[in-house]
């Protein structure tokens, strides 16, 4: 078993790494065609190695890239929930966090390491995540990148109840799913389309609670917005904001508390594909 602790150590060598990064040294001449025409301007592979270097690793010119070399995977890591966490807000928000247990991921083909990559290769075929091919993350890989990372283990069922009042048709203990929505992430739609489908996230959409939105947003992660009482089990594939101990997904209530019931506590209790049950408690809110 893998924990976080290793990532978030690599994640954070790839970041002081990555601000070093630059590609190319844009400072040089262009080189000079021979004056016979024999040879077209620019670097060729070999052109500026260093001992110990592969064959073109230090081109001015571009690049050229053996993909088969690189994970044709969006999701690059995929991670066991070991329980929820579930805080609130002044508006009517509950937002749902998960903490991280077991992962697996692209192990570069590690022959000591061959169950993970079946296990993990497993899940990209059944998402539908086979031939990824972007070429800017594969420049970077693998020092050079932020893992993309989501559940093994779908939730497919979501319920809150609160131990309050919350108005006369929802005495303590009856299930709120009827009052509230889901908001969340999920690349879905991105993977679905072959890699082409991307979400333009400069406008926050009108559902998504300001607090919580980001122009900054992976444009392959598209909104999820549907009503707690009317969603399917594939509506929660994928979901969250695709990093480990995240946000995992926003409910938003449509209406306060009858007054006189400011006072909420709420428990949430989700399931997961295999029958695992997840609860959190948040703590007492006062919503008016």
């Amino acid at each position: 078993m893998k924990t976080r602790n290793i990532l978030f150590s690599a994640a954070a060598v790839a970041l002081l790494l990555g601000s070093a990064f630059t590609f190319g040294c844009g400072d040089k001449e262009d080189p000079v065609p021979p004056a016979d025409g024999t040879e077209e301007p620019g670097n060729k592979p070999g052109d500026n190695d260093q001992p110990g270097d592969e064959p073109g690793d230090n081109l001015d010119g571009p690049t050229i890239i053996d993909k088969s070399k690189y994970p044709p995977h969006y999701i690059l890591i995929f991670y066991e929930i070991d329980e929820i966490k579930a805080s609130v807000d002044g508006n009517l928000n509950i937002v749902v966090g998960s903490l991280v247990g077991e992962i697996v991921e692209y192990t570069f083909n590690d022959p000591e390491r061959a169950d993970e990559l079946e296990r993990y290769e497993a899940l990209c075929e059944r998402y539908g995540d086979t031939s990824y091919d972007n070429e800017e993350r594969i420049i970077h890989f693998p020092l050079f990148y932020n893992p993309v990372q989501f559940p093994m283990y779908n939730i497919v069922g979501i319920d809150v109840v609160s131990a309050a009042d919350y108005d006369a048709d929802h005495p303590a203990g009856t299930s709120l799913r009827d009052l509230c929505e889901l908001i969340s992430w999920s690349p879905r739609e991105y993977i679905a389309s072959g890699y082409t489908e991307t979400y333009d996230w400069s406008v926050r959409p009108e559902f998504f609670p300001e607090r919580y939105y980001s122009e900054y947003t992976d444009k392959e992660k598209h909104p999820v917005h549907i009503r707690l009482d009317e969603y399917t089990p594939e509506d929660l594939e994928l979901i969250g904001q695709g990093m480990m101990d995240g946000w995992f997904f926003i409910l938003h209530f449509d209406k306060a508390p009858d007054e006189g019931n400011a006072l909420q506590k709420f428990t949430l209790t989700l399931t997961d594909e295999r029958g695992r049950i997840y609860t959190a408690v948040s703590d007492v809110a006062e919503w008016r």
